[in-house]
């Protein structure tokens, strides 16, 4: 039997922006990841060169208006590279943090602690940066790159068309590297970009309660902060369930003080420094 992969998993975990970046797609901006963002159609039967027509949605789909092709990760990796389903799980893995995260062994779901190195969304909590790295492999005119390429717009020719750089990745997962050669060092950066995580978190809603009487969305707002700090904790727990220093950090005795923040309809209290 060959690897299986939890593709439930990788869906939740994948961030379709970032796959469309690192396979190539191009896009108008990636900033605003409430909104549509636009992209050049990834069908390969639709030569689409004028952007307007497709769009990533904040849902996870892209759908282009132009042609009718829509799909999630897989489907938009399998159109613009001409990958196989297998392979499309490949490369959307490698994107998230590594296969092995996704491997299915036993209990579905589950992995090995201490095996594995985050994945996108747990590096986008702490602050860590997991950036592939690319090195420039030829130029041309072709809109698409073969699978494991991408392409960056450098010039244009004397028909005014693009030309493009086309780039080859090096390195899929530096953060894994990292973890396998040097694993104290993986380990203490780790810890280190959680603490500051935390803190700045824990700023911002101790800063929240020195203004004045606070309104329900700042409320709601505080209340979103301080659940990506127990999000933070639950990642430090998966990687390092019996680390001594994370036991330290994720204990609520280190957060100090308690702030009741709000008055009248919306008190609520939250964890501080002290």
């Amino acid at each position: 039997m060959g690897i299986r992969y939890d593709t439930q998993q990788l869906l939740n975990d994948a961030d379709m922006v970032e796959v469309a970046q690192e396979i190539g797609i191009r896009m108008k901006s990636s900033a605003d990841r409430t909104r549509n963002i636009g992209i050049l159609c990834p069908n390969p039967r639709h030569s689409d060169r004028n952007f307007g027509n497709c769009f990533i949605r904040p849902d996870g789909y892209y759908e282009c208006f132009s042609c009718g092709d829509r799909g999630n990760v897989f489907h938009m990796v399998m159109q613009y590279t001409g990958a196989s389903f297998p392979e499309a799980i490949g490369i959307v893995a490698d994107t998230c943090g590594g296969r092995d995260h996704y491997i299915l062994s036993g209990t579905r779901g589950k992995y090995a602690a201490g095996i594995t190195v985050l994945n996108q969304k747990e590096c986008k909590l702490l602050g860590v940066c997991n950036s592939r790295i690319y090195i420039p492999v030829r130029y041309g005119e072709e809109m698409r790159a073969e699978a494991g390429e991408r392409e960056k717009l450098a010039a244009w020719n004397e028909e005014d068309e693009p030309v493009f750089l086309i780039e080859q990745c090096a390195e899929k997962n530096p953060l894994l590297e990292l973890m396998k050669t040097d694993y104290e060092c993986y380990r203490s950066m780790i810890l280190r970009k959680a603490q500051e995580a935390i803190q700045k978190r824990q700023n911002t809603i101790e800063e929240c309660g020195e203004g004045p009487r606070l309104e329900a969305e700042d409320v709601e707002w505080c209340m979103e902060i301080e659940t990506e700090i127990e999000q933070i904790e639950d990642v430090l727990l998966k990687y390092f369930p019996k680390d001594e220093e994370v036991k330290k950090i994720t204990s609520h005795n280190a957060y100090g003080k308690e702030l009741i923040i709000g008055s009248g309809l919306y008190p609520v209290q939250f964890s501080v420094p002290f």
